[in-house]
């Protein structure tokens, strides 16, 4: 997977998520079939991305992608130490770097 496909594929479980959300907003029941559809598909582009990258699970069955996410969805930073240097991102491409250098991919 490549940063562009990477970067589509979030954009398009961001979309989701909002249109999920004006569902919400709408009326329909939060445990309904549309929006748990939609849901579905954003949890099976994650997926996708996990396997695709190969990214391994750290603790909680979370991989850097799904507890990146976490924080970008509530539209809040996500943040790490590296070398006791604090760092920290805010979008799809802050996270793609993150996991590109913890793969220790020279390729971005």
């Amino acid at each position: 997977m490549n940063k562009e496909q990477f970067l589509f594929l979030l954009g398009i479980r961001a979309e989701l998520l909002k249109e999920a959300d004006v569902w919400i907003d709408f009326g329909i029941d939060i445990d309904s079939k549309r929006t748990e559809a939609l849901w579905k598909i954003c949890e099976q582009i994650v997926k996708q991305c996990e396997k695709e990258l190969e990214l391994p699970e750290f603790q909680f069955n979370l991989t850097t992608l799904s507890w990146a996410l976490e924080a970008i969805d509530k539209g809040e930073a996500f943040t790490w130490k590296e070398n006791e240097v604090e760092r920290s991102g805010r979008s799809f491409e802050d996270l793609w770097n993150l996991i590109q250098e913890e793969r220790g991919d020279e390729k971005r």
